[in-house]
């Protein structure tokens, strides 16, 4: 078992290269130039040429990506440019609204899913049964979409008993509470996979 976890996770070293050097191509790929958006519309050609310098996007394309694959490999993922402060941080802001979502959606896999797989096991060619697989089939059918502007529809707009949007941290005034914002989303994604 431990031989085979580590022949995996070696594995995993040539993909995840690959991925990156596929995504790190694709950005380059993007038309326009990150030195003039994070200068903004008003710059002059030469404060642009300046800053690309600065940036070092004017070196070799495998320049930068050795660069920048050393900076993420030391958990550095640069600064963003929209929002001013490390990629990382960005990121770590917004993980437990994602976080806590995707445990959500696992419960409801779970708590769905397994019930009434179960019950179609033991209750095998039964009426139950066959209302479980058609149960499984309308949920594995109906798109991601529908099913959420349904939830929406039904449980927020005509019973008033979630809300729409938003998201406040359970950190935050309401506490744990403020989970309500996220149980139509958490059915949402884990209806269909149920």
């Amino acid at each position: 078992m431990g031989s085979y976890v580590i022949r995996r996770l070696l594995g995993l070293i040539p993909a995840m290269l690959l991925v990156s050097v596929v995504a790190f191509l694709f950005m380059h790929l993007i038309p326009g130039n990150p030195a003039a958006v994070r200068l903004g519309p008003s710059a002059t050609t030469e404060q642009i040429e300046r800053m690309t310098e600065k940036m070092g996007l004017n070196e070799p394309i495998y320049v930068q990506f050795g660069r920048w694959f050393g900076c993420v490999m030391q958990g550095d993922l640069g600064k963003s440019i929209f929002f001013q402060q490390s990629v990382l941080s960005v990121v770590g802001s917004r993980a437990e609204t994602s976080i806590l979502l995707a445990t959500l959606a696992m419960l409801v896999v779970i708590g769905v899913g397994l019930p009434l797989g179960v019950i179609s096991a033991v209750r095998r060619n039964t009426w139950i049964d066959q209302v479980s697989l058609t149960v499984s089939f309308l949920g594995a059918g109906i798109p991601d979409f529908w099913l959420g502007l349904l939830l929406m529809l039904v449980f927020a707009v005509i019973l008033g008993w979630f809300p729409t949007s938003g998201f406040t941290s359970i950190l935050a005034k309401g506490g744990i509470m403020n989970l309500r914002y996220l149980i139509l989303p958490a059915l949402t994604l884990g209806i269909p996979n149920a």
